[in-house]
């Protein structure tokens, strides 16, 4: 809150430049008629935003030890709503300094997918890489639903492999699991 900055979980491999991307959620719909729905796994605000102050609000009042879920993305979707005071994309005023940005702006393959797209079992092409990840800025692996499987070191069988060396290459280079 105090400094702002963007926010992405560890399991996320950043492609393109980020820079554009300013006081935002990610939603599934960014239409007008669309609900506010968004994720906390990415985010970027400006320092001393008040949809992160509310956000740290909710957190004191929803906080449970024992729910990992609790202070998820409802908890980000509820401080807009609050700040907006509404729940539509159409009630976000301009004062409220917030955008919205389409989920598959920021990344291609949801986490239902994650598995089967991101960790194939038949070799996948490179023009398959590359038209899957075109219109995205980030590539989110999803950890919960893929930290079990093992990760071959080849880019037709894993996009981290693919994108691994040339992205994060000290993370990369830096695992013995492989």
């Amino acid at each position: 809150y105090k400094f702002g900055g963007f926010y992405l979980d560890l399991d996320y491999v950043v492609i393109r430049d980020l820079r554009h991307y300013k006081n935002m959620l990610l939603s599934e719909g960014v239409g007008p008629g669309d609900i506010i729905d968004t994720t906390n796994s990415a985010f970027m605000f400006t320092a001393n935003h008040s949809i992160l102050l509310t956000a740290m609000q909710e957190i004191e009042q929803v906080y449970d030890p024992a729910c990992w879920a609790c202070i998820g993305p409802g908890v980000l979707t509820e401080a807009a709503r609050k700040i907006i005071n509404g729940s539509m994309i159409q009630d976000i005023p301009a004062s409220a300094n917030l955008n919205v940005t389409l989920i598959q702006r920021f990344y291609a393959v949801y986490f239902e997918s994650a598995t089967a797209l991101l960790f194939p079992d038949q070799p996948v092409s490179f023009t398959r890489w590359e038209t899957l990840f075109e219109n995205s800025s980030t590539v989110h692996f999803f950890s919960k639903m893929t930290s079990h499987l093992v990760a071959h070191d080849d880019p037709q069988y894993s996009a981290y492999a693919l994108l691994g060396p040339r992205y994060c290459p000290y993370a990369y280079y830096s695992s013995d699991g492989f």
